[in-house]
């Protein structure tokens, strides 16, 4: 027997296989999320794909609800489903803190509560089980809040329509900096440029940048808006340096 939707005919998932496609998805999430913590190269795919693994969770969840009966596995299916979008967008936070400079921390996290409010709004307005339970409410206030900050900050910087400014400068210096004290925590790749930005003195780069700048070398202090209206900065090696 088959689900159908006007002349259309939706193909029935069994039970079985929508365990594994949840399997298969998981797996990826949670290796997806591991390579962008460890090690993030290719960095523009790695970061690519953290948008687009929980965009096709969501499209997946929605299919099955209509494709599928769950019976009794449906809340966890539901559950983990929401764990496959929830890991790619946090390790996208985690990247987003270590690599990227804002001018206004503020804003950021100002439209980070906006986003997770959203997303609260949502699942409570369409879902009875999470009106009827306060932990469920504050665990996706938790969640909404920390998956939204990564992709905005990436949104904002990547798709900033505003002129970029450019400025030559020379690497004055560079460290490696852990947090976290001796037993480690988050390794953030500094560099010190001359002439810097007021305010300023390390800024963060992405791990493969950092190995492309040397003391003594030329390189490009990139200035930016922000599509949302938080500006930005980047030190990159100069292309015709």
């Amino acid at each position: 027997m088959s689900a159908t939707t006007g002349s259309r005919t939706l193909p029935r998932l069994t039970i079985a296989q929508v365990t594994r496609i949840v399997r298969l998805g998981h797996g990826a999430a949670v290796a997806l999320s591991l390579w962008v913590l460890i090690y993030p190269f290719p960095y523009v795919p790695l970061i690519a794909s953290c948008f687009l693994l929980p965009i096709l969770a969501l499209g997946l969840a929605a299919w099955s609800k209509r494709a599928s009966r769950w019976n009794e596995s449906a809340k966890k299916k539901e559950d983990t489903f929401l764990t496959i979008v929830y890991l790619p967008l946090a390790a996208l936070g985690a990247r987003a803190a270590e690599d990227l400079n804002f001018l206004d921390w503020r804003i950021l996290a100002a439209w980070s509560l906006i986003a997770g409010a959203c997303i609260l709004g949502a699942a409570y307005w369409r879902s009875a089980r999470v009106r009827g339970d306060w932990r469920i409410i504050l665990s996706l206030a938790f969640v909404g809040l920390v998956c939204s900050y990564g992709p905005l900050a990436f949104v904002n910087r990547e798709l900033d329509p505003h002129t970029i400014t450019v400025i030559p400068t020379t690497v004055y210096d560079k460290e490696i900096h852990t947090s976290g004290g001796p037993k480690g925590g988050s390794i953030l790749f500094n560099v010190w440029v001359t002439p810097s930005p007021s305010g300023w003195t390390w800024i963060h780069v992405r791990r493969d940048m950092y190995w492309q700048l040397h003391v003594g070398q030329r390189a490009c202090l990139a200035e930016g808006s922000g599509l949302l209206g938080i500006g930005w900065l980047e030190v990159r090696p100069c292309e015709n340096a």
